[in-house]
Order: C-alpha cells, then structure tokens, then sequence
C-alpha cells in the first residue's frame, strides 16, 4: 500500500452484482479488459491504496482468483439493483460510512476516491461529472438504511433521487480524474 495517501477509516464496497443484460449476461466483474486485467481488478487497485477494508457487495460473479480473498456481502434484495445492494451493505454494521463504487468504473484512479473521503459535510456525498450524479461513486451512512428499505419496498430503485431526497452533496473532482472514467455497459465500450 501506498503511504502517500490518506487512509480511509470506513469500509469501501464493489458492487458485483446485477444481471449484466447489455453484456449478453457476461459478469461485468469477470469481463477483461484491454490491458489484460478484469474490470474488478481495475476498482479494486484504484480503492486499496486508499482503505485497506474493501468487501464485494453482490453475487460477485466472475471475480478473479486475485480477489476471492476479499470478503462478499451477498445482495439480500438481488432483483432491485444498486439500492438492494446498498441496503444490504448499510445492514451489515460493518463500519459508521461506507465509501461505494462499482465494478465496472474503468479509467478511474486512487487520486478520485481520495478525493471523495476528503469531502468534508453530511453524508451521502456523491459523484458529479459533466454528465450529471453518479451515486454509485459515493460515501452513504448507516443512519439512511430504513429509508433505503422503505424505497425498496415501495420500488423506487433510482439512487440519484435517493441522494437528491436526502439533500446529499454532489462534487466534482477536478477534470483529470473524471477524463477517461466510464462505467462499461457493453461489448463496444470496452473498445
């Protein structure tokens, strides 16, 4: 681990789950990219120099062999997208704040999620970049988990309404660390 950076005192969380339908049914988590390494792998070495508490939120398919160390949350409510996978992470107990990210973020880089736990205020606190919120880059706390579960049962799954309804922030990293960050959704975005 880099000393460099600061250490985030929370859990951070990759969300492995979904059914993947843009990708032909392809766990996004597996899917390699050009470089030869896994999606997966790409968030994971982008978050572990700055928390040394990381888990796998989600069925976690397709997880190299490189992370079968990490410990899994399996997604209680798996049919209902990242706000399922959020509660099942808030439920857990395992830390005060959690800092979250998904599987498929290419391009991004330690300095982005340093950057998130630097933001000071009230949780949740969120991603923005020139094409709106991206609340899958994000810290959320533990104290937002009954209204998490009630959006469950009541089916409303969109996390930026969640940030929105909560008052959250939204930051924008400086542009170098948003230049080139995309979240792979098909075949063709890989290129």
């Amino acid at each position: 681990m880099n000393s460099e950076h600061i250490q985030y005192k929370g859990v951070a969380a990759i969300f492995c789950g979904g059914r993947s339908e843009r990708m032909g049914g392809e766990p996004k988590a597996g899917i390699i990219g050009p470089d030869g390494l896994t999606l997966v792998e790409h968030v994971y070495r982008a978050i572990e120099p700055v928390c040394s508490k990381i888990v796998l939120v989600g069925h976690a398919e397709g997880v190299p062999r490189s992370l079968i160390h990490l410990p899994r949350l399996k997604d209680q409510y798996p049919l209902y997208g990242p706000m399922g996978g959020l509660a099942t992470l808030l439920d857990s107990k395992l830390a005060d704040e959690y800092l979250i990210a998904p599987c498929d973020l290419m391009g991004c880089r330690s300095e982005l999620f340093e950057f998130m736990i630097q933001q000071q205020g009230p949780l949740p606190v969120v991603l923005r970049d020139d094409k709106g919120l991206d609340p899958l880059v994000g810290r959320y706390g533990p104290e937002i988990y009954e209204e998490v579960v009630k959006r469950l049962r009541t089916k409303k799954l969109a996390m930026h309404q969640l940030v929105q309804d909560l008052n959250g922030q939204a930051v924008q990293p400086p542009g170098d660390l948003v230049t080139g960050l995309k979240n792979i959704n098909t075949p063709e975005d890989l290129s």
